[in-house]
Parts: structure tokens; sequence; C-alpha cells
């Protein structure tokens, strides 16, 4: 409950006012009492005067006290009718000495009364007035700083105003001196532009809708992560690959015995674009951190399982053995039958006898299970809007992140014949493979995926396929280099035949040689590789397939 502050200070005032008033009637009526014993003994006069006396001025001590006490707090004692009633009470059994000095006395007391009844009107008065003063002062003050609140907050109103009066100004000086130019300019470049525009919407439906798709769903990150990310998810696919085909070394140290092993192993999702696209989907911008490398880990791990476990079986075996018939057992045993006997060179009989035998033969089984597919891990941990940033990313495929050009001028997509990273060979052994192998016929055309300097490697004439190196060019045979204007390397190895001479500016999509099998090949391909910051790049995520 609120307390009202200025209703207790009124109360509080009203207490002492009436406070005061009874001190002052005490002060009073005790002042008039003692005025006339004192005027009672200077006087001469009988007991009977002097009791008259006291008695007549205690009567006007009362009346002057009432008088006063009744007054209003800034009403004014009227002089003239204590001196009246003073005299009336009191002249009239004195001698003339003793009327006046008791006169003298009533007035000298009347006023110091009169100046203790006015003195606290007149402090209340001031306070009320200074409280006054400093509620007008507190008002102005107020009203002062509202006004500099207010024209500090129309500053950039009109600020605002006077700018875009004068840009209006200028503008329409502008339009009215170079409308003709304007007008000039429209019909020169953006008429033709425009024309343009049109024509290749109707002559090419959707080719603007369709870069602005690939710049929407370039994948949101520099190329290097990309490419560890995708050397990062290969090296979980070999890991997992050679856990798997240790498992009978791993059984076997732990003294576990089996006749037969039965082996199972599903297809690992190995396409990689399906990955770029969810980590694009996933974090929006990204770069290839431990926070990535540990979701990557976990994502893969959650999809596939090793599972290995034992079956066994008894089984009946029939086999045939030849003894001494003097050695056969007496009498046979169940699982003898003596098939046959004959006599050797040497005259020694021999028994030609069938055993059954019951064995128990155990198989070792194990597998690698999908424990989900990637459909499974996009619905866990992506909302429906990351859903169709996933869609788009993984139609586009990069997007306008393919800023190379396609090597052949044809389809290749089905030519792949060892792609970036991670290879093993049938010997088990695992090879990083630092570009992608198109397998190419001998002196296909090769074109240049981007505008850069060329530096040449020839002098191979070793163009046949071969198991080793003819140590030619570090084996890359007859290459070619491409230095682009970012600083990305492209090489391009195994030619045949080299088009470009060393130091030759080449643009993109010029013939720069011709397919071949030189250096270290086994086959007609050829070997592109690109190389950016000093790190290899996967050429696969960056170049575009080839459109007619």
């Amino acid at each position: 409950m609120a307390i009202n502050k200025d209703a207790v200070k009124r109360a509080q005032r009203k207490r002492i006012y009436q406070k005061n008033k009874n001190s002052r009637l005490n002060n009073i009526k005790t002042a008039g009492a003692l005025y006339a014993v004192k005027t009672a003994e200077k006087s001469n006069e009988d007991d009977n005067a002097g009791v008259n006396a006291l008695t007549s001025s205690a009567s006007a001590g009362i009346r002057l006290s009432g008088r006063i006490s009744h007054s209003p707090k800034t009403e004014k004692i009227d002089m003239k009718d204590v001196k009246r009633s003073l005299k009336e009470s009191i002249t009239k059994n004195l001698t003339p000495e003793g009327r006046y000095l008791s006169h003298q006395r009533a007035i000298n007391q009347s006023v110091r009364s009169q100046t203790q009844l006015i003195k606290r009107p007149k402090t209340d008065l001031y306070k009320k007035n200074r409280r006054k003063l400093y509620q007008r002062l507190k008002n102005k003050c107020s009203d002062i700083k509202a006004n500099v609140i207010h024209n500090i907050k129309a500053i950039p109103g009109k600020v605002k105003n006077w700018a875009k009066k004068k840009l209006k100004d200028i503008a329409l000086s502008f339009l009215k001196a170079a409308s003709g130019i304007v007008i000039g300019m429209f019909f020169i470049v953006v008429f033709p532009v425009m024309f343009i525009i049109m024509f290749t919407e109707t002559s090419s439906p959707g080719i603007i809708s369709e870069t602005l798709a690939d710049m929407q769903y370039a994948y949101p990150a520099d190329e290097n992560d990309i490419t560890r990310a995708t050397i990062h998810w290969q090296s979980l696919i070999i890991s997992l690959n050679n856990r798997y085909k240790n498992i009978p070394n791993m059984v076997t140290e732990q003294g576990q015995r089996f006749d037969y092993t039965k082996t199972e192993k599903c297809d690992i999702e190995d396409d990689t674009h399906k990955i770029l696209s969810f980590l694009s989907a996933y974090y929006l911008k990204w770069e290839f951190n431990d926070d990535v490398r540990n979701f990557m880990t976990q994502i893969f791990n959650e999809m596939y399982v090793i599972e290995y476990g034992f079956t066994s079986e008894r089984k009946t075996l029939t086999s045939i053995i030849e003894i001494n018939k003097s050695e056969l057992p007496s009498p046979l045993p169940v699982n003898y039958k003596v098939m046959s006997e004959y006599k050797k060179s040497d005259g020694t009989e021999i028994a030609v006898v069938s055993v059954l035998e019951i064995k128990e033969f155990v198989t070792l089984n194990y597998s690698i299970r999908e424990n989900k597919n990637f459909d499974d891990i996009v619905n866990k941990y992506l909302n429906d809007i990351q859903k169709e940033n996933y869609i788009g990313y993984y139609e586009r495929k990069g997007g306008a992140i393919k800023a190379f050009s396609s090597p052949f001028a044809f389809d290749w997509t089905n030519m792949i014949t060892s792609p970036f990273g991670y290879r093993q060979w049938d010997d088990g052994s695992t090879e990083f493979h630092k570009g992608v192998d198109f397998g190419a016929a001998n002196g296909t055309e090769i074109l240049a995926i981007s505008d850069g300097v060329v530096n040449v490697g020839t002098g191979c004439e070793h163009n046949y396929p071969k198991n080793g190196s003819c140590g030619c060019n570090g084996g890359f045979g007859n290459y070619v280099e491409i230095i682009c204007d970012d600083g990305t390397v492209i090489l391009y190895g195994h030619m045949s035949q080299v088009a470009v001479t060393n130091g030759q500016r080449v643009k993109n999509g010029q013939v720069i040689g011709y397919s071949g099998c030189t250096g270290w090949s086994t086959g007609f391909h050829l070997h592109l590789q690109m190389v950016k910051d000093g790190e290899y790049i996967d050429p696969m995520t960056f170049i575009k397939p080839y459109s007619p």
C-alpha cells in the first residue's frame, strides 16, 4: 500500500502547532498570575485591594490568553485591545505608580507572547515559499531539458530533410543537364543488353535460372577444405576395409580355431558429393576442422559396423586307408569296414579299409553391415529447410564451385578409371592417388580447363603400356602444366604429344596435347591433377561436365 507523504507531513505539522499553542497558553496564564502577585507586593494598599488586583489580573490574563490562542496562525494581535483589557482590570485597585508599572509589564509580556506566536507561522510560510520556488525551478529545468532533447532528436530529421532537398535539387539539375545523354546511353547500352537477355532466355530457356542456382548451391567451403573432407571420408572407408580383412588374423591371435570363413560386405557410400552436400546443408558455411572431422567419423560409425561370429557343423567323413592285415585291430571298430585285400609283391597282405568319422567343423562368419543408410542420417540430423538445401546442393554437385571446364570435348563421366584419393591394390596395399585417370584412346584431344601460362615436359618416346616407369620426366612422360592466375597448378600427364610450347599463355578450351601412355603408365589414359596452396585437390569436384 502506497504512503501519502504529503498527508503525513501535514498531520505532523498540525501536531507540532497544537503542542506549541498549548504551551503558549500555559505561559500566558502563568505570566498573568505572576504579574498580579508582584504588583500586589509592591502596592501599599490594603489586602483586599491586593486580592482584588490579583483576581482581576488573573482574569485579564485568562481573557488575553483566550483571545490570543483562538486567533488564526497568521492573524496579528491588536495591541489596543490588550492595553484596554489590562487597563480595565488592573487600574481599578492600584495607585498611579502601580498602574503605570503594571501597564508597562503587561505590554512587554504581550509583545513577547505575540513574537512567540507568530514566529512558527513565519517559518512555515518561508519553507512553503521555498518549496514552491524549488518546484518552479525544477519544472523550468525539466522544460529546458525536454526542449534540448527534442531539438537534439530533431537534428537528424532536419539534416535528412536538408540532404533530401539538396539531393533533389542536384538530381533535378543533373537530369535537366544530362537528359539527352541518358536517353542516348539507354539506346546504346541498356537496350542491347535487354535484347541479349531476352534472346538468351528465348534460345536457351532457364540459362539464367541455372546460373543463379549454381551460385546459390555452391559448396560454402574452400577448395582445400572440400578436398580434406573428401580424403577423410575415403580414409574412413580404407580403415573399415582394413579392419574387416584383418578379422581372421585377429581371431587366430585370440586362440580361436576355425575351419572355414564366410564373408559378407555391404556397399559402402563413396559418393563424396553426398557427404559434401550434407555438410554444406548442416553447417551453412564450414571449414574442415576437428569438429567437422569428428562429426564425419561419428556419422560413418553410425552407418557401418563390423560383425563376426562362429557356427559349427558336424559331418560324417569317409576315408579309405590301407593297413597291413596283421595290424588290423581285433575286433574291428564299428566305424571300420574291410573293403578288400591284396598281396604285395613281397607277399605282405594288405587290407583296404573304409573308416567313417564324425567331425565338427567351425566356420568364422564376419561382415560389414549397414546399420543406417545415408537417407537415415539426413533425416536424423537435418530439419526440413536443411533437407531442401541438401537436395539443392546434391543436384548441383558443387554448382558454381566448379570453376574449371571440361578436359574433353565429349562426355567423359564413364571414362574414369582411377579417382582421386586413396586406392587399394590387389595385394592389399594402399596408395594415395593425387589426381584422376581418364581412360582415353591414344591421340585423343585434351583441352585446357583454365587460362594460364604453361610449362611443358617432352622427350619421352615410350608410348606403350608398361609395368614400371621409364624414368621420363618423373614418371609423367610427356606433360603440360598450366599455372592459373590464382596460383592453381594443373598437370596433364602421359601425353603422346604436346601441342603447346614452354611459357605460352593458353586459353580455356584450347587444345594443348593428345592422350597417350608415356612415362609410368599401364595403359592409354590421361592423368589430371590439381594443386592449390601447396595441397592436392580433387579435380572431380571442381571441373564441369561436358555440355555441347
